[in-house]
Order: structure tokens, then sequence, then C-alpha cells
């Protein structure tokens, strides 16, 4: 379980510090990020795998 919630840390960070490059600052907020990517998909998958990640340590 622990190597699922370290997975799901790695995910966002890896999300926010890609953001953080590409628009050079912290973002307000990870979903506002949304707005400004060129490909909307990559929020989505992000999103989509932290949440598979967090399921089973939610549930046990």
């Amino acid at each position: 379980m622990t190597t699922l919630v370290i997975l799901f840390i790695i995910v966002i960070a890896g999300y926010t510090s890609a953001v953080c490059i590409k628009t050079k600052g912290i973002p307000y907020s990870i979903s506002a990020t949304y707005y400004t990517l060129e490909h909307k998909l990559i929020f989505g998958a992000c999103m989509t795998l932290a949440a598979m990640f967090l399921f089973p340590v939610i549930w046990l």
C-alpha cells in the first residue's frame, strides 16, 4: 500500500513540476492548469492514474 501512495505522489509531483516549468510559474490550482495546456488529455490521464493508485489504499 505504501508503494501505491508513493506512486500517487510521484504522478502528482511530476505533473505539477511539468506545468510549473511549462508556464514558468506556480499554478494557482492544479485544476486551473487544464486550461493552460495544449494537450488537454494529459491532465485527465494524470488525474485518472493518480486516482487508480489511491483506490486500493482507500478501500482497505
